[in-house]
Order: C-alpha cells, then sequence, then structure tokens
C-alpha cells in the first residue's frame, strides 16, 4: 500500500486497536473515505509512514501497553496530528496529564460511527480555523 496520498488528510492510523474493533472501524473509516492504516505496534511502518498524509491516530487505551509513555512517545513523533483514543472506560484519572497535553477526545466501545465520524469532522473543522487565523481550543493549561 503506497503511504503518499493524494489528499493530504485522508489517512487515519488505528494503532493498537483491538482485532474485535480493526474490522469494524475499518469499515467505518472507508465507508467515510478515509484510508485506514492498522498498525500494531509503535515501530511497525511507523518510520517510514507519510505523516503529511495523516489526519488523525486512534489509540486503543485498554490494550496492555504503556499507555502514558506510549501517548508521550507518539505526540513526539506526530506532534500536529490529533490523538484520538477508545477505551471501555469513560474515566482514566491516571491519564490526567495526557488528556491535557495530548489526548483529542476519547470514545467509549464500542464505537459509535457517528461519534467517530463527529470528531473526525471536528479535526477537519479545527484544522481550517488554525489555517485561517483562529483558534477554537483553549492553549492546555501548564
Amino acid at each position: 500500500m503506497s503511504r503518499r496520498s493524494a489528499n493530504a488528510e485522508d489517512w487515519t492510523v488505528l494503532l493498537c486497536i483491538d482485532p474485535n474493533e480493526q474490522a469494524v472501524m475499518s469499515r467505518i473509516l472507508t465507508g467515510a473515505g478515509y484510508r485506514p492504516v492498522i498498525v500494531s505496534t509503535l515501530d511497525e511502518r511507523l518510520q517510514d509512514m507519510d505523516w503529511t498524509a495523516v489526519k488523525a491516530v486512534i489509540l486503543d487505551i485498554d490494550l496492555p501497553l504503556s499507555v502514558n509513555p506510549t501517548i508521550r512517545e507518539l505526540s513526539l513523533r506526530t506532534p500536529a496530528k490529533p490523538l484520538l483514543c477508545v477505551s471501555r472506560e469513560r474515566f482514566h484519572p491516571e491519564l490526567k496529564e495526557s488528556f491535557l497535553k495530548h489526548i483529542y477526545a476519547c470514545l467509549t466501545k464500542p464505537v459509535d460511527p457517528e461519534e467517530l465520524l463527529y470528531w473526525l469532522k471536528s479535526i477537519e473543522e479545527d484544522r481550517s480555523d488554525v489555517s485561517a487565523g483562529k483558534s477554537t481550543r483553549p492553549p492546555a493549561e501548564e
């Protein structure tokens, strides 16, 4: 699969997504015109990924990985890419810092297709506002 895209906004990376949910989320994204890239680890295919073509990264925070360090590393690799998380839990007090600094939104499982597409549309609108010189989000607390 080519990592280059004619439209620089149509790739969505599904990172460490539970295998049972990969197919469902891929169908949702494909049906809405996005091209999902499924990645099982941070190192798999991320070195040669064309990050200019990525709209968002979706990370499953229920899987057994060190979530805070993974989120920080991902943010360092992809500083301008919104991070959407998916989880069975509604609250993650242990991820307070990550939510303040790195996470755009957290969706509950099973992912509602309308909610996922809403957040992707919000990302598009935020990018349009930023490129037009508008700030739509308050700055994160230091």
